[in-house]
């Protein structure tokens, strides 16, 4: 063909999702997925879509919040499958949300959500000093924060009392069913009705 000619790229398909697409990815988002399938994971501005390599939609969950940012990450460490390859992993997706936030999916369930000091514009896991998991998030107005899942261990350690007196069970068996007899008894008891009675008598004006 002639230089200044162009070749017109082919769709293979197309897809309307009813608002525009934050993000784009793809990964083993749903929990169902054979070895050799992937989703292609579309974040719009209120929903999120699982599609199928055909274009076809396999699943979308409605959110609350309007996203400004997405990452996949593997959600378990790999393991060797057969013939040592690893087997492919599940990944939960981590979002910024215009709502100054980072909400964790897995599948279609919300497992984790944090406030954050500035609305993410772009947000990935990392590891740093030997630690992995850590959350890097970038804001507009190019603050970068590194941060970890989870709340700080407490320093507050319980002491068990070193005189514990050791529990028996046989007395507690027996006071145990002293107390269902007297709950019987009492349930059991006829009511009486009481022998005084009260007259009230009215004199007309």
């Amino acid at each position: 063909g002639h230089a200044g000619s162009a070749r017109r790229m082919q769709v293979d398909w197309s897809l309307n999702i009813g608002e525009n697409a934050i993000d784009i990815f793809v990964a083993r988002f749903s929990r169902n997925l054979s070895s050799m399938q992937v989703d292609i994971v579309v974040i719009g501005e209120h929903t999120i879509f699982s599609l199928k390599e055909s274009g076809a939609v396999r699943y979308q969950k409605k959110v609350d919040f309007f996203p400004s940012c997405a990452f996949p990450y593997a959600s378990v460490m790999p393991s060797p499958g057969i013939g040592g390859d690893e087997e492919p992993m599940p990944h939960n997706i981590i979002m910024g949300t215009h709502l100054s936030s980072l909400v964790v999916y897995k599948d279609v369930q919300l497992v984790w959500a944090s406030k954050t000091e500035s609305v993410p514009v772009s947000v990935r896991t990392a590891k740093f000093g030997g630690i992995p998991g850590l959350i890097v998030t970038l804001d507009d107005q190019g603050h970068l924060s590194v941060n970890y899942l989870g709340t700080d261990p407490s320093n507050n350690v319980v002491n068990t009392p070193v005189d514990t007196k050791e529990l028996n069970y046989e007395d507690m068996d027996k006071e145990l069913r002293a107390l269902q007899a007297s709950i019987k008894d009492a349930s059991t008891q006829a009511r009486t009705e009481p022998t005084e009675k009260v007259s009230l008598r009215v004199m007309p004006e």
